[in-house]
């Protein structure tokens, strides 16, 4: 697991390519275990079923010396994921960041079973798992072959994907404000994305 630390009131989430830093009014553990959805009386949903697919090919400078995907690839396939399943809810990170909002990663995990090689098709399958209006939590997971045929389609349904899971994982995020990097509630700031995100999230459309 990739962990993060908060010192003199600065809090860093180290994330395989770079380091970002904020200024938070609260702790990292306040953050991380949800207290701070108390102090903002936090309501959301979690449980949801609904998996956005995203097919792609493995690249050669995606490989290692050992002939399979890098470990830390598997981790910008996550972030695309993520991308594009905040895309299909007609909202871009570009749009979120003009707007002042953020999305920092606080805790990012996976799971490693079976490596994917040069040109191998895999899927990336992503779905919010916890939404709420101060903290989202994403669940992982990368499939071999392209899971779109056989789901006819960019959105599967179920507690996993079909076929057979290469990495398993998952991120957890927290709003805040890009010139404070204090916590937000989404839907005060903007509560026609946060609808958005949250239809989303359970039906798939």
């Amino acid at each position: 697991m990739i962990t993060a630390v908060c010192e003199g009131g600065f809090f860093s989430f180290f994330i395989a390519i770079g380091i970002i830093k904020g200024k938070l009014s609260f702790t990292f553990s306040e953050v991380c275990t949800g207290s701070v959805a108390a102090l903002f009386g936090e309501e959301g949903s979690s449980s949801m079923k609904i998996w956005s697919l995203h097919p792609l090919r493995v690249r050669y400078q995606e490989t290692d010396r050992m002939g399979v995907v890098y470990h830390a690839n598997y981790l910008t396939w996550f972030e695309i994921g993520r991308t594009e399943w905040v895309r299909r809810a007609g909202i871009s990170y570009l749009e979120m960041e003009k707007k002042g909002l953020l999305l920092p990663v606080t805790d990012v995990e996976a799971s490693f079973g079976k490596p994917a090689g040069y040109d191998d098709w895999v899927t990336v399958c992503t779905r919010v798992a916890e939404l709420s209006a101060v903290r989202v939590r994403f669940e992982s997971r990368i499939v071999g072959g392209d899971l779109t045929e056989a789901a006819n389609g960019f959105t599967y349904e179920g507690d996993e994907p079909p076929g057979a899971a290469l990495v398993r994982g998952g991120t957890r995020h927290v709003w805040v404000k890009s010139d404070s990097w204090r916590p937000i509630r989404l839907d005060r700031e903007a509560p026609d994305w946060y609808a958005a995100l949250k239809d989303l999230a359970h039906t798939g459309d």
